[in-house]
């Protein structure tokens, strides 16, 4: 989240250096020496390929690969008696993914052809440094999320008429939730400092709309409705990080990190569709997502003259096992490249960052996944443009 973020994206919790600590450490508010507001949006490309098992059908490629991520945050460090408290606020995009296939390809009526997931934060901060050593920080996460899948239903199920055009099934809704992050950084020696994060988990309960297109009569009949209520619920993980940054010189910092996720309370959705739940073949989702973990090693460099450059590596082990995998939250082990500068004038502070994402073949075996056995591959790009202001 941010441009610092990105392009330190292996070690983010012991150093940074701008308002972002509100999202990756909001202990680190204190350290910055001036009120500012960052300005950090953040694009993605992210495309799949998906060669079904055996060849059957080709290569599918998702669609629309381009997405936009806003994130803006704000600081006032240095207040209070001895200029001890610092606050801080940000509006970020902490969870989201889309996915879109080609509607009339190969997953046609197996899996919903378009899903998307939005969250917004927004996160006030207080941030307090209790001694020469010791900083503590927490930042409140109140969400709001928007969900929504389109489907291509097959009613000639219902109708037993192999002539009944087919109906499109589309759900929206949304929810609101609310967390903390919570973090401290301890200067154990000059130049050595440990940092720990906790992200808390949250539930978001949507509801929405569910409707059906070509709504034959016999499904009338039968006392279904082209419309009605939707409601479904996701648990979003508890997140520990911990981080252990050196200074090296005055010029040059370097921080290893790791992350523990829980992803296994992602493990089965229940889906409401009211008067229409016997249209589904089940309303229970099981992903059986796994607990997971990121490792990674990043640091930055005072250029001089205003310049500095930023580089890392992350690794992210994948927590959706085979069994579950689908074309509609494509995952796989991924080995990610950052690297960033930025360059201040006076007041003005000109960020960017871009992120490389090796994701690692995906290949499910038939045996393990009867419904999307096959090989995919991944292309995705982090581009970050930021300004801040500092005053």
């Amino acid at each position: 989240m941010g441009g610092f973020g990105l392009g330190r994206a292996g070690g983010r919790f012991a150093h940074v250096e701008d308002a972002s600590a509100v999202a990756h450490n909001p202990a680190n508010l204190v350290d910055l020496r001036e009120s500012e507001v960052d300005f950090a949006p953040t694009m993605i490309y992210a495309s799949v390929d998906y060669a079904s098992a055996g060849g059957v059908g080709g290569v599918e490629r998702s669609q629309h690969p381009w997405n936009f991520f806003p994130n803006v945050f704000a600081a006032i460090p240095n207040q209070g008696p001895g200029g001890r408290w610092a606050f801080g606020v940000g509006l970020t995009t902490p969870y989201g993914v889309s996915s879109e296939w080609n509607p009339q390809g190969g997953l046609h009526y197996s899996t919903a052809h378009f899903a998307e997931l939005i969250t917004l934060s927004a996160s006030p901060a207080v941030a307090y440094k209790v001694s020469e050593s010791v900083q503590v920080g927490v930042a409140a996460n109140l969400y709001w999320s928007q969900i929504q899948f389109r489907q291509f239903y097959p009613w000639a199920l219902v109708t037993q008429n192999p002539a009944q055009p087919e109906g499109l099934a589309a759900l929206k809704g949304d929810g609101t939730g609310v967390g903390v992050t919570v973090g401290a950084s301890w200067d154990l020696a000059e130049g050595h400092r440990l940092a720990l994060s906790y992200r808390s988990m949250t539930d978001i309960d949507y509801s929405g709309d569910f409707h059906v297109s070509h709504f034959p009569t016999e499904a009338g009949a039968l006392g279904f409705s082209d419309h009605s209520p939707f409601k479904t619920q996701v648990g979003f993980p508890n997140i520990v990080g911990v981080g252990y940054g050196i200074r090296l010189g005055h010029r040059a910092r370097l921080e290893l990190s790791g992350e523990w996720v829980e992803f296994s309370r992602f493990d089965a959705p229940p889906l409401d569709i009211g008067v229409n739940n016997a249209l589904l073949p089940s309303r229970i989702v099981a992903e059986e997502w796994r607990n997971t973990f990121t490792a990674g090693l990043a640091g930055d460099w005072d250029l001089g003259d205003g310049w500095s450059w930023r580089a890392g590596y992350q690794y992210y082990e994948t927590p959706v096992p085979d069994r579950t995998f689908s074309p509609v939250i494509p995952d796989s082990n991924q080995h990610a490249l950052t690297t960033g500068f930025s360059y201040r004038c006076g007041k003005h502070r000109f960020e960017v960052s871009y992120g490389k994402i090796f994701y690692e073949t995906r290949t499910i075996s038939p045996l393990d996944n009867a419904i999307f056995g096959g090989r995919y591959e991944f292309d995705v790009h982090l581009i970050s443009a930021g300004y801040s202001f500092l005053f």
